[in-house]
């Protein structure tokens, strides 16, 4: 199988980086689940461990269709980084978080969608999902038509 593409590597590594992150909270809420209930209380807890829980599956599964070229595989990237983005932001509004760098975070979120958006309508990155395709399809022969 040929090398991914550097759009596609670049994305790749974006969602391993978001699944890595996501595990180190699950494992650290897990880990420490005494001290951090005492902090933020049981609910907040298990809002911890279920959005962690969630996003690290949801990556693994993501990077596991990347790798395999999965067809529909760049639809279900942008969904998962999207919805990441859309979390991330959702998350500090409900919950009170956002903090006095929010102008500085936009900048960086605004980067983030012009650097996903570029990289998953890149030509490159549509030919290493399509060629995967084109192998799947059934060949035709022409003597048995």
């Amino acid at each position: 199988m040929n090398k991914p593409p550097f759009p596609v590597t670049l994305l790749l590594v974006m969602v391993l980086c978001l699944t890595a992150w996501n595990a180190l909270w699950l494992g650290s809420a897990l880990v420490s689940w005494q001290a951090l209930a005492e902090l933020v209380g049981p609910a907040g807890l298990i809002y911890i461990v279920l959005k962690a829980t969630l996003w690290t599956i949801a990556g693994g599964l993501i990077g596991q269709r990347i790798c395999g070229r999965r067809p529909h595989s760049r639809r279900w990237l942008a969904v998962y980084l999207f919805g990441y983005l859309a979390w991330f932001w959702l998350d500090r509004v409900w919950f009170g978080a956002i903090a006095p760098n929010w102008p500085c975070l936009s900048v960086l979120t605004s980067v983030v969608v012009v650097l996903i958006v570029y990289n998953l309508l890149h030509p490159k990155t549509a030919h290493y999902f399509h060629q995967r395709e084109n192998h799947e399809q059934p060949q035709s022969n022409s003597r048995t038509t």
